[in-house]
């Protein structure tokens, strides 16, 4: 009876365990605009997009595993860092620049800029592509114009909302809805509660079984950043839609400076899509080049296709390159 009860308790512990996310071996991590939901309905969101990218690599098995707990050998457990809510302001659904301080404010205009920049130079959407050159080209004259670092915030986000395809709400709301995301972006990088309580969201995950951390968006930043204070080695980290690489909004005020490559990460995977304007290019591989240990892998120019999609999380996920070094990291036994 003694015996039964002990290996009860011994599987009792190991399911909460799993469900708390103690025994986390893939940590995926969300990017803008989550605020409204939580850690369950993202992770219920990305599995099955994450077992397709592993079925279209060839790993129909390990797509099992990942997201119906079944196949040999056992499950692996998969855990959502949640830090959306803590861009929950009571009574309202943003942030609009009045409410942001001077430097927050100015990070918008940066960011909204440097997108309307990256759509001008790199869509292959013939529409978004001519008004965002057109938009772009009136940031210079109406900075000469207006007074004051909040007007000028305030006309580049508007002018941002105005390329079609950028928000995915009606006209009425897209304003709103490119000001709550470049607001979250500018809130991370400036108000340390957010930016410690995003860390951290990651790094209560980690343990010796982690083997894998997926981010998105400004998620990448946040893993990023928590790489560098993680004293657990880990073999691989995959970041899609990566706006890492903004030099004058995002890479100057990473943690630590001068930016480089984590010491405690075995394989770094950078994966963008050409049109994803929010990533800041494709390729990262020089501006996070420094440091990288001798036994150490950074691949920071992986490139898939996103479709009409190209920022979608989902999308990244469903591909089959995102599945191929998910795979690595289980079959080869990617480790130190």
């Amino acid at each position: 009876m003694i015996r039964v009860q002990y290996f009860i308790c011994i599987n009792l512990i190991a399911q909460y365990l799993i469900e708390s996310g103690n025994m986390a071996e893939i940590i995926l991590v969300h990017g803008i605009d989550q605020q409204f939901k939580s850690a369950q309905a993202l992770k219920a969101e990305w599995l099955p997009k994450l077992s397709q990218g592993l079925r279209a690599a060839g790993y129909g098995e390990l797509a099992d595993q990942v997201w119906k707990g079944t196949g040999k050998p056992p499950a692996i457990t998969v855990e959502m860092a949640f830090y959306g809510d803590q861009f929950i302001i009571k009574n309202q659904q943003g942030a609009a620049p009045g409410e942001l301080s001077a430097e927050q404010v100015d990070l918008m205009e940066g960011l909204a800029t440097e997108w309307l920049i990256n759509i001008a130079n790199r869509s292959s959407n013939s529409t978004m592509k001519a008004e965002a050159v057109r938009l772009s080209a009136l940031i210079e004259p109406r900075y000469e114009e207006v007074q004051g670092l909040r007007s000028l915030a305030r006309g580049v986000v508007a002018n941002l909302a105005k390329v079609p395809g950028v928000a995915t709400v009606g006209m009425a709301f897209a304003e709103r809805a490119v000001n709550t995301s470049l607001s979250q972006v500018s809130r991370y990088l400036t108000d340390v509660g957010v930016r410690d309580f995003a860390m951290a969201s990651i790094e209560k995950l980690v343990t010796e079984d982690t083997k894998v951390i997926i981010a998105h968006s400004l998620g990448s930043v946040v893993a990023y950043e928590a790489m560098h204070r993680l004293n657990q080695k880990i073999p691989l980290l995959i970041t899609i839609g990566s706006p890492l690489g903004f030099r004058s909004v995002i890479y100057e005020k990473l943690k630590p400076q001068p930016p480089s490559f984590p010491k405690n990460l075995k394989k770094w995977v950078n994966i963008a899509d050409p049109n994803d304007y929010v990533a800041a290019q494709p390729d990262l591989s020089q501006d996070f080049a420094k440091g990288i240990p001798q036994d150490s892998i950074f691949e920071g120019n992986q490139v898939v296709n996103n479709d009409i999609d190209p920022h979608s999380a989902e999308k990244y996920l469903a591909s089959s390159k995102v599945g191929l070094y998910l795979a690595e990291a289980f079959n080869a036994n990617l480790s130190y």
